[in-house]
């Protein structure tokens, strides 16, 4: 009987048998790597949908920045006469009886869309919507004569805006201001009534004045407001121009006035720099407590699928790449916005910038650069009403001299103004035509951009007055047709009975 013996070679090693450790290890080793696997492509899908990617845009080499303007100290700073004011005219507007009319209130506070007072403000928005109630009107300026009186004198102070670019939340003022050129707009319609009219372009001015010095070393939202106190009182100051019935000297005086708040109004770039560092500011605050700063900046709830994708932004984002480009972009737009309008170099760098926003998916870029996207032409609007008001009074000051108005607008120079001024939306000169019953001045631009922002203005004010749908009743079901009574039946005899 023969034995079979397996020879191995002197290099080989004869296999070890595992042990119970080390089978555990390789065990957990390949569910490790699988999570960790999926974990990476879970992020990568993740930043792809809704992180900030900085390989896409055009990049310059040259990074452009925002240096922050210096503040002046100013002594009597005129805009603590215009808070003056505010708190003036809401003081006696809450002393004063009701006015006569409903106004509905939005949103409704019950169920049911409720109708309530009507209050001071609606009569001034009714004004500046359309005629409004005269009376109601001319009652609320009689009252207002201390509010009135403060704007005048603010009209001439130095203005510093309050807004500081390390304060996130500041007091809003401009919306207060926005009433009281409202107020002053009716103190105009009042007095040219009356037959005032050098009392009321007096206050046209003052109105005026408002809104050219709310941008004064403030923000893009000051920028915004003073053009809106601007065309608050624009076709009003205009009426009382062609009325024809001032002196040559007030229309002189207007003309000369006019012409310097144009010519000092407040760069778009300075408050574009304010802008972006109040928005650096933010963005730290935005990195200590992302959540509730994005919250604050909807200013309205959303659901819960969005505040699930808000949170995913907020964990991938980055907000130091986020700030450098934000600075490089609205440098860009700010020094584009001193240059000719028909260039058509903002406009580029606009559209450039809104495919790169959608590019990057960066969330914060988006509503940082949406305010200047929209502000070159508030800048551009009170410059062209200002210039149309110059004009429109030097026209007046030609038809006195000579009887007539010209048939060009270069027949005012040099005897009336060494040069007039030009349309900020064309570049070139105002659109004039001499009529029969007088003459037309206009800037198509402008009057295409101010019927825009009017018709989306009532748009808004319409649905936020107009009642809340009511759901139609239902119909009421018809009643079912009675079933015809059953007979009765005889009970069953009880136990022990002797039927």
């Amino acid at each position: 009987m023969s034995t079979s013996t397996n020879h191995r070679g002197e290099g080989e090693r004869l296999p070890r048998p595992e042990s119970p450790s080390v089978r555990r290890l390789l065990w957990l080793a390949w569910p490790i790597t699988g999570l960790l696997v999926a974990l990476a492509i879970a992020y990568a899908i993740l930043t792809s949908r809704h992180g900030v990617r900085t390989d896409r845009g055009w990049i310059d080499s040259r990074r452009a920045t925002l240096p922050l303007p210096t503040k002046p100290v100013v002594a009597d700073n005129g805009f603590h006469t215009y808070m003056a004011a505010v708190r003036s005219m809401w003081s006696v507007g809450n002393a004063l009886p009701v006015p006569p009319g409903k106004e509905y209130v939005w949103p409704p506070t019950l169920d049911d869309h409720e109708l309530s007072r009507r209050t001071w403000e609606d009569v001034l928005e009714d004004a500046d919507l359309g005629p409004g109630d005269m009376q109601c009107i001319a009652r609320l300026v009689r009252a207002n004569s201390r509010a009135l009186q403060l704007l005048h004198e603010a009209a001439d102070k130095a203005y510093v805006s309050p807004r500081e670019p390390d304060a996130v939340a500041y007091v809003d003022h401009c919306g207060q201001f926005r009433r009281l050129a409202q107020l002053g707009m009716a103190q105009v319609r009042v007095a040219a009534r009356d037959g005032h009219d050098a009392d009321a372009l007096a206050t046209a001015r003052d109105v005026l004045a408002l809104g050219a010095n709310m941008p004064q070393y403030g923000g893009l939202m000051e920028a915004a407001f003073g053009d809106m106190a601007i065309a608050v009182i624009h076709r009003h100051a205009m009426d009382v121009i062609q009325s024809r019935r001032l002196s040559r000297a007030e229309y002189l005086e207007h003309a000369r006035y006019v012409r310097r708040l144009r010519e000092c109004w407040y760069p778009l770039r300075q408050s574009a720099a304010l802008d972006f560092h109040v928005i650096k500011a933010m963005a730290e605050q935005a990195d200590r407590s992302g959540e509730a700063t994005l919250a604050r900046l909807r200013g309205e709830s959303c659901d819960a699928k969005t505040a699930a994708r808000d949170q995913i932004r907020l964990a991938l984002w980055r907000p130091r790449d986020s700030l450098e480009w934000i600075e490089d972009r609205m440098a860009r737009l700010a020094d584009a916005s001193e240059l000719p309008y028909a260039d058509g170099t903002f406009d580029a760098i606009a559209r450039r910038i809104d495919a790169d926003i959608k590019a990057r998916n960066d969330w914060f870029s988006e509503l940082a650069v949406e305010m200047l996207l929209q502000s070159r032409e508030y800048g551009l609007r009170p410059k062209c009403s200002l210039a149309i008001e110059e004009v429109a009074a030097l026209l007046e000051v030609h038809r006195i001299d000579h009887g007539r108005y010209p048939g060009r607008l270069d027949a005012l120079m040099p005897e009336y103004a060494e040069s007039v001024p030009d349309d900020p939306f064309a570049d070139g000169p105002l659109h004039y035509e001499r009529t029969h019953s007088g003459y037309r001045l206009w800037s198509p631009a402008r009057d295409r951009f101010d019927a825009e922002q009017t018709a989306g203005y009532r748009a808004a004010m319409a649905a936020i007055r107009a009642p809340a749908p009511t759901k139609p009743a239902k119909p009421s079901k018809p009643a079912k047709p009675s079933k015809p009574a059953k007979p009765t039946r005889r009970p069953w005899p009880l136990s022990g009975s002797g039927h």
